[in-house]
């Protein structure tokens, strides 16, 4: 129904594997983004392009989403980079270190004494959250917006727990 799209099925199905990188990455892009790289494909294969002024607009866009059910729109945490470096390898290599310490410290009984083991995390509460609307696969279950530097004011709240389950004051 309706129009033929500006695009070729195997170059929207492209830009959905492009645009599905880019957020696991953390590097999602936003409408604009899409928009702006619609057009270039277009103008670079010297197509007539249907768009006004050139540019994919809000129906495109809307109907880009319908067409394509995996991606979605939302807001992305910002995190920065260092932290967005931290996997799920170096967390364990992290705790096996600490062991092998440990083990040479002959002091390994710590961690099975539930009092003697803790975990403190720290929690941001940004004075202005928002980042813009960014694109990602459905079912991401991270979705993170990486940023260079500190791009925002927030509280920061600092919590201790034992593994016994205390709670411990700051």
């Amino acid at each position: 129904m309706g129009p033929p799209t500006a695009l070729t099925q195997e170059e929207e199905e492209l830009l959905v594997r492009w645009i599905c990188a880019c957020a696991n990455k953390g590097f999602p892009l936003n409408k604009r983004l899409l928009c702006e790289t619609v057009k270039d494909l277009i103008e670079s294969d010297n197509r007539p392009n249907p768009f006004k002024d050139g540019l994919p607009g809000f129906k495109w866009f809307n109907a880009f989403l319908k067409r394509h059910p995996e991606l979605s729109q939302r807001h992305a945490e910002s995190i920065n980079t260092a932290r967005a470096c931290v996997s799920e390898n170096s967390i364990r290599q992290w705790h096996e270190d600490i062991r092998k310490y440990l083990i040479n410290e002959n002091a390994v009984d710590i961690l099975e004494d539930p009092t003697r083991i803790f975990n403190s995390d720290e929690s941001g509460f940004a004075t202005n959250p928002k980042t813009g609307l960014v694109l990602g696969p459905k079912g991401l279950k991270n979705f993170y917006e990486i940023k260079s530097g500190s791009e925002k004011e927030c509280i920061t709240a600092l919590f201790t727990i034992s593994a016994d389950g205390q709670i411990y004051p700051q």
